[in-house]
């Protein structure tokens, strides 16, 4: 019961921006609409998410789920990739819709994740109200937001609440190298 509650809540709260569907947020979905299969071989995979399991993988994300709430940091993690023409395009997107795509939440300035080999690296935790739902069970939400190359990259994690946003650096480590070959 548990995990179908949490899997709830963390659909409702990635939906959660999107309640209203302003004019800004409806471009958004019909951008992703629109985007062509981005090749699986620049997504995180079993080699780089050990212990979750993937739940769900479609054209322009992928989510993945612990196995063991128990004994694992993460609860689950959407791997969300969009493709661009050119970096500038990429960036152009970024800086244009990162409200949005940070769900809203407050901005984490000193985030302590080396990011080399990206552009405009972003973390933000979940809004106020989000973290309010979660932290019943433990968990709070992060947001990271990127370019790497031509693609625009986003993490949004729900993990244990004790945990700093550093948690994503192997797994920004391994995308980084994934888009770069």
């Amino acid at each position: 019961m548990k995990k179908i509650i949490l899997s709830t809540l963390f659909i409702l709260t990635s939906l959660l921006s999107f309640g209203q569907f302003s004019e800004r947020e409806r471009e958004l979905i019909e951008f992703e609409k629109k985007q062509d299969s981005i090749p699986k071989s620049v997504f995180l995979d079993t080699t780089d998410i050990k212990n979750l399991k993937l739940v769900y993988s479609g054209n322009t994300r992928q989510v993945w789920r612990s196995t063991n709430k128990e004994t694992q940091n993460i609860e689950q993690f959407y791997d969300v990739r969009l493709k661009f023409d050119s970096k500038e395009k990429a960036l152009t997107f970024h800086k244009e819709y990162w409200k949005e795509n940070s769900e809203y939440g407050p901005e984490v300035k000193n985030h302590k994740i080396k990011v080399n080999g990206t552009e405009d690296f972003r973390v933000f935790k979940g809004s106020d109200m989000v973290n309010q739902m979660v932290a019943q069970y433990g968990l709070q939400m992060y947001c990271f937001i990127f370019v790497v190359d031509n693609y625009y990259i986003k993490f949004y994690i729900s993990c244990k609440k004790e945990l700093e946003p550093s948690i994503i650096q192997p797994y920004l480590d391994s995308v980084i190298k994934k888009v770069k070959n």
